[in-house]
């Protein structure tokens, strides 16, 4: 579960119903009419088993999020997955242009 100012941060209330997607080792979330209601009455929102075990989050692992709030989305990082992507591009940043 993520804290209240997680789905706030990202425009979303008990009232929004969520899709839930995986993609790329992340959780892509999306209001959705007919999707799941994750926001609970204090704005905590609840991240399906399911999903977290598709992108190998357990419950004490970071965990990077991203909004979209224009597009409606939220998405669900392992923090694990950014910081390999970080290592990388400071890799190359250090060896310079060829």
């Amino acid at each position: 579960m993520l804290g209240p100012h997680s789905a706030a941060s990202a425009g979303l209330s008990p009232e929004h119903r969520l899709g839930i997607d995986v993609a790329d080792g992340a959780i892509l979330l999306r209001r959705h009419p007919v999707g799941r209601p994750l926001v609970d009455a204090r704005g905590a929102l609840t991240l399906p088993a399911a999903a977290r075990h598709l992108c190998g989050i357990s419950g004490s692992d970071l965990i990077v999020l991203a909004a979209g709030i224009s597009r409606n989305r939220l998405t669900v990082y392992p923090a694990a997955m950014v910081a390999r992507i970080l290592a990388a591009h400071h890799s190359q940043l250090a060896d310079g242009p060829p």
